[in-house]
């Protein structure tokens, strides 16, 4: 009995330090999770949270690095405010010789704005910083579990907004932590 549960726990042990080689590899992928309002005192008083979605196309340049080049729909409750976030990501496997791993990324673009009228025809910069964990299912899929945190840039101010709240959110910064689940698809199976 005690050697089956030594074969058992050396071969969960092999199970989990396996891994597949990603390097030059290009894939497709979708991820979902919750937009939560953050920082912004008076937009997280009137905001809330909501679902997002977003899908990316990913080259990983060698077993650590990725480059993704990424789309992201996002709203907020009890606002009309909707953003569409272009953005290009870096990410870092922090241990790619493991199916499970530890990643950051960092990540710079643009957010488009809609409802936030007058302002929504104008492309604000977007930020985003990732932390979280991949693991690797076989050759072709890759799960990922990560929260990123998002600045969606501020909206402008001008005097009368003051009196006119429907116009959107003056002078208000838009940050969000939005915790996530995803998938990503690789085209060719490793070697």
């Amino acid at each position: 009995m005690k050697l089956f549960f030594a074969l058992a726990l050396m071969l969960s042990c092999h199970a989990w330090s396996e891994t597949y080689n990603y390097e030059h590899k290009f894939g497709i992928g979708a991820n979902g999770g919750w937009a939560i309002p953050v920082l912004s005192e008076e937009f997280t008083d009137i905001a809330e949270d909501e679902v997002m979605y977003g899908f990316h196309l990913r080259y990983n340049t060698s077993q650590y690095d990725s480059l993704i080049l990424n789309f992201s729909h996002l709203e907020f409750e009890k606002t009309a405010i909707a953003a569409n976030v272009y953005d290009l990501i870096y990410l870092y496997r922090i241990n790619s010789k493991d199916k499970l791993t530890p990643i950051i990324g960092l990540g710079a673009g643009v957010a488009d704005l809609d409802n936030a009228r007058p302002y929504d025809k104008n492309l604000k910069f977007a930020a985003r910083a990732r932390l979280g964990f991949e693991y690797a299912l076989n050759p072709y899929f890759l799960l990922s579990i990560f929260a990123d945190y998002l600045y969606l840039g501020k909206m402008p101010y001008h005097g009368d907004d003051d009196k006119r709240p429907e116009r959107g959110l003056p002078g208000q910064e838009i940050h969000a932590v939005v915790p996530q689940l995803g998938l990503t698809l690789y085209f060719d199976k490793n070697e």
